[in-house]
C-alpha cells in the first residue's frame, strides 16, 4: 500500500513538472524578430524604378558615398577618443576641449555634406517620373538618416 502511494505521488508530480515545461513553451514570452539587414540603397533603387543604367552609376555613387564617410569617420575616432579621454585627466584645459570639439563638429558637418550631396547627385540620374517618386521617399531617407525609425529596445529582465 504504501508503495501504491508512491507510485501515485510520483506520477503526479511528474505530470506537474510536464505541465510546467509544457506551459513554459507555450506561455513564454516572444522573442523579437531578428532585424532584418535591408539593404537601403536597393530598396531605394527599387521604389524609384531605376533601369540597368541608373542602377549601376547609382550603386557606384554609393559606394564611393560609403568610404567618403568611412574615410571621415577614421579621422573623427580619434578625435572623439581625444576629446573624452580628457575626462580622466586632472586639468581642466577647456580651450584644447573646444578646439577638439570644434574639429569633431566640422567632421560631422562634413558627413552631412557628403549625404547631402550623395541624394542630390541620386536626384540627378532620375528621370521626371522618378523624381516624382525621389520626392516622396525623401521623407523615409530623413527618418533613416536621423534614426526616427528606431524603435527603443525593451528594459532589461531583472
Amino acid at each position: 500500500m504504501k508503495t501504491n502511494a508512491f507510485l501515485k505521488i510520483a506520477l503526479g508530480i511528474m505530470v506537474l513538472i510536464n505541465i510546467s515545461i509544457i506551459g513554459m513553451f507555450l506561455f513564454k514570452p516572444k522573442k523579437m524578430p531578428p532585424r532584418d539587414s535591408i539593404d537601403l540603397k536597393s530598396k531605394i533603387s527599387e521604389k524609384l524604378n531605376l533601369d540597368e543604367n541608373q542602377r549601376e552609376l547609382y550603386f557606384q555613387l554609393a559606394l564611393s558615398h560609403r568610404e567618403s564617410l568611412a574615410r571621415v569617420e577614421k579621422e573623427q575616432k580619434p578625435l572623439l577618443e581625444e576629446y573624452f579621454s580628457s575626462l580622466k585627466n586632472q586639468s581642466d584645459d577647456s580651450m584644447a576641449q573646444d578646439s577638439l570639439l570644434n574639429l569633431i563638429v566640422g567632421l560631422d558637418r562634413e558627413k552631412l555634406t557628403l549625404t547631402y550631396s550623395h541624394f542630390s547627385e541620386l536626384k540627378k540620374i532620375c528621370n521626371p517620373d522618378q523624381t516624382l517618386a525621389f520626392d516622396d521617399i525623401v521623407v523615409e531617407i530623413t527618418q533613416v538618416l536621423v534614426g526616427g525609425d528606431k524603435k527603443s529596445p525593451p528594459p532589461p529582465r531583472d
